[in-house]
């Protein structure tokens, strides 16, 4: 059987598709064979300011963004 959820590190996935919980500082090399990314950003200076690049940078690339901004809902 198949492994619903993969967890790895640096290396792209033998098998691709669905979605790509990104959780390091930079964009992987590999991003573009997903359909969706998800990036958790908190309100970290520095986090911030690399997740601002990684946006911009799918920006460049023609992915359509959107931003749910979850630190006004929640605590």
């Amino acid at each position: 059987p198949e492994t619903p959820i993969l967890i790895a590190c640096n290396e792209p996935p033998a098998k691709v598709d669905g979605i790509l919980i990104n959780m390091a500082p930079s964009a992987p090399h590999f991003c573009e064979r997903f359909e969706r990314i998800l990036e958790i950003i908190d309100h970290d200076k520095a986090r911030r300011l690399e997740g601002r690049r990684r946006y911009r940078l799918y920006q460049e690339r023609g992915y359509t963004l959107r931003m749910h901004d979850m630190g006004s809902n929640y605590g």
